[in-house]
This record gives C-alpha cells, structure tokens and sequence, in this order.
C-alpha cells in the first residue's frame, strides 16, 4: 500500500520532456493508494473548493489536488488492473490539452475498487480513444465518470457496480452525479466512435446525469436504483437524485440545468434500462427526451446499500436483456451471445456472457 502524496504515480509526455514522447505498455496491478490517512478529513471536513486553493481559509488543502495516476499528455496503453484507491481526491487522470489523436487512447480499468473519491475516479480531460472500464465498483464517489471531452470514441463501460455510504460531510448539499459532462452541446467536435455505457448495477444517492452533453452515446441495459423509492427505512445520506437532473426547468444562462435534450443531434440512444424512479420513462419522454426506450421497475437487487447487486429470483432484471450490436475499435462488433440467458444489469447468471468482450487496442495503433 502507498500512503498519503498528491500523487501516487505521474507518467508524463512530450510537452514536459521529448524524450518520454513514447511513454506507454504501463501496467498497474493490485496498487492500493490511500491518499487521506486520517481516512476522514477529505471525504468530511475538506471542501471541494479548498483543493482547489479557491477562497480564503484553503488550510494548505491544495496538497490533496493530485491522482492515484496522472497521465500528462502521453500516448496511453496502459491497464489497471485489481488496483483499490480509497480516501483521494482523483482516480485515474489524463491530460490531452492539445486534443491530439494519438493520446490518452488504449486505457483498460478492470477489477478495480474506488472509494471515498472526493472529486472524480475517472477523469479524460478534452479528448480520449478506447477507454474500457468494466468490472469495477465505485463507492462512495462524488463525479464517478468526468467526460467533460470535446472529442472522444470508442468507450466501454459495462459491468461495473456503485453505491453509496454516505455524502461529503462538508458539503451535504452536493448531490454529485455518475457523469460529468461538457457545459455546452456546441462545444463538442466529432466523436471518432461510440461511448457505449451498458450492463451496469448503480444504486443512487445523486444525478445519473446532472447536466451536460456528450455525444455518440449508447446507454442501455443498466440497472438503476434511487435510493428514495428503496422499501425500508431510508439511510441518512439519502437523497432526491434524477436520471437527468432538472429535467423540467427550462433552460437558463450558462451552464444547462439538465442532461442535453439534443439526442438526434448528438447521436444519443438509451435503451432498455431499468430504472427505480417516478420520471423514468413517462415523464422524461413528456419533457422532451424522446428516443428514450426505458423500463420502469426496481431492479430488486439482494442489498444494494451494501454493494451485494445480486438479482433476486423474481427480479425483473433477469433474461429482460436487449441483446444490442456493439461496436468495437478494431472495427468488429461484439453481441450478447443467445445460448447464455441475458440479464439487465451486472449480475448476470452465467459469466460466458462477456467471455468474448475482451480489451483490443486501436486499429490504427496495434503496431505502436
């Protein structure tokens, strides 16, 4: 395990030194990284702003502004594999300023633990190629997936788990959200392939989507469960989080108040999710997302409150999947296979279901 730091590794490229312009082939396997050791003040006393050095009375908190890895402008190919970072500011960082082609693509997060991230696990930053991110739990994360790229394609998020034990203690009021996105749709350029979000098992606290866009989206068959319509008593940190944020406010200045309504523009589908919640699907299809195919239902998870995603036997989840065309980088295209019952969701009765999806570079990069 490495304790405390801004950083536990920084990789970096060109702009900082030409020689290291080839950095890449790296791989992270079983790095545990706590960041805050006091596993408290991060994650319930600092705000977000003080690491940012925003404000008077920052505290000398601008040390906790770093990353488990932070990737400056280096060509990629690299994995994470079964890594844990838990009380840190940022995940897995990467940095493509000059929102060059051949940077930041290649990247595999597989079998990986976030927890008690105070800003975002996964963060690209402006533009990123073939990212694969499955098999991994988020708990306890503020933005899970900072997609904030003005050009991306080919991401793979599937299969992952995310729930929550409690809310930042400093700032109870901010409800954060799986995805961070781009402020405005007009800021986004051509997405060179699909950002495909599929068979995931999150139970919410906050927004799946607060605000925002991305483009070439394909989100389907995830399972997703508000945690205000779970039965039973409801935990302290609960809170009043929406698929898509303000859906039905209209828009103001600046920033939007609500996901993107621009589907057919940007290329955005969502089908065949479950979803605990009263807006899902009827009255978002009403406020203007109309190529919105979803379910209503609880996904009926053992314990999500607990990260225990298992289906019950009478979970309407199981065999409700779509089997949905997938396309891949190397320019194939990967399909749930019919002899293996198909379930909504991560939890799936037979593991053969993605033993074909398997983590391929670029085509234009398997030389490299």
């Amino acid at each position: 395990m490495t304790r405390g730091s801004s950083y536990a590794f920084y990789a970096i490229g060109r702009e900082a030194r030409p020689a290291a312009e080839g950095t890449r082939r790296l791989r992270f396997r079983r790095c545990h990284w706590l960041q805050d050791v006091t596993r408290n003040d991060l994650w319930n006393k600092v705000r977000w702003a003080q690491v940012h050095g925003v404000g008077p009375g920052t505290g000398g908190y601008r040390l906790y502004d770093g990353s488990f890895f932070n990737g400056y402008d280096i060509p990629g190919d690299v994995e994470f594999d079964g890594c844990a970072v838990e009380h840190a500011f940022n995940g897995i960082h990467f940095f493509n300023e000059d929102l060059s082609g051949d940077r930041a693509c290649d990247v595999h997060v597989h079998d990986c633990t976030f927890s008690n991230v105070r800003d975002n696990p996964i963060e690209p930053e402006s533009r990123a190629r073939n990212w694969w991110i499955h098999h991994n739990a988020f708990v306890d994360c503020h933005k899970w997936f900072s997609l904030e790229l003005f050009r991306a394609g080919h991401f793979y998020i599937f299969a992952n788990t995310g729930w929550f034990r409690s809310a930042p203690g400093a700032e109870p009021d901010l409800s954060g959200a799986v995805f961070k996105l781009l402020a405005h749709e007009d800021d986004i350029g051509r997405y060179d392939g699909p950002i495909h979000v599929f068979n995931n098992s999150w139970c919410l606290r906050s927004h799946l989507f607060k605000d925002g866009a991305l483009a070439r989206l394909r989100h389907h068959n995830n399972a997703i469960a508000f945690c205000q319509y779970l039965p039973g008593e409801k935990p302290s940190a609960c809170g009043t989080g929406k698929p898509f944020g303000k859906h039905k406010e209209p828009r103001g200045t600046g920033a939007a108040p609500f996901f993107t309504k621009e589907w057919r523009k940007l290329d955005i589908a969502f089908t065949n999710d479950l979803v605990q919640h009263e807006a899902w699907p009827a009255e978002l299809r009403h406020c203007g997302y109309h190529r919105l195919d979803g379910v209503h239902g609880a996904p009926m998870f053992a314990d999500p409150l607990n990260g225990h995603f298992e289906l019950l036997p009478d979970s309407p989840c199981r065999g409700a999947g779509v089997r949905l065309p997938v396309e891949l980088p190397d320019g194939t295209v990967w399909t749930p296979p019919d002899h293996v019952p198909f379930n909504i969701g991560a939890d799936q009765d037979d593991r053969e279901v993605f033993k074909e999806l398997t983590f391929r570079r670029l085509a234009d990069r398997r030389g490299t």
